[in-house]
């Protein structure tokens, strides 16, 4: 089982909002949504202190690679979790962006969310 110390911290997250089509892919309602590398190390850790590693990494598991054929790490949220990580993350101004995001997703029927890590050491590599 993979945990959120595996992913690259010197890397960028994507946030991806969808909702579940044909039982298991994830249909796309909006582009994917960069959050800065510098970002990535200290999201970590603040998932960790306040309780939030737990469940993301319940589902952090290698179900795709990105553009440069690098393993991702992918867990998934429901939009109701994902909106009560991003109220109990007020101070994290990095996400303030996707906040406002939030609304427009909903709209186009996002009921996920979908966060993926470039995979530090997979094995193999």
């Amino acid at each position: 089982m993979s945990n959120l110390a595996d992913i690259d911290p010197t890397r960028s997250i994507t946030v991806d909002p969808g909702y579940l089509g044909g039982g298991v892919m994830l249909k796309r309602v909006a582009p994917t949504v960069d959050l800065p590398a510098e970002f990535t190390a200290g999201f970590i850790d603040w998932l960790k202190v306040h309780g939030w590693s737990a469940r993301l990494e319940r589902d952090l598991q290698c179900i795709a690679v990105n553009d440069q054929n690098e393993d991702l790490l992918s867990t998934w949220l429901s939009m109701d979790e994902f909106e009560r990580l991003l109220d109990d993350a007020k101070e994290l101004r990095d996400l303030d962006a996707i906040r406002g995001l939030v609304p427009g997703w909903k709209a186009k029927d996002a009921d996920r969310i979908f966060i993926d890590g470039v995979w530090k050491d997979p094995p193999g590599a």
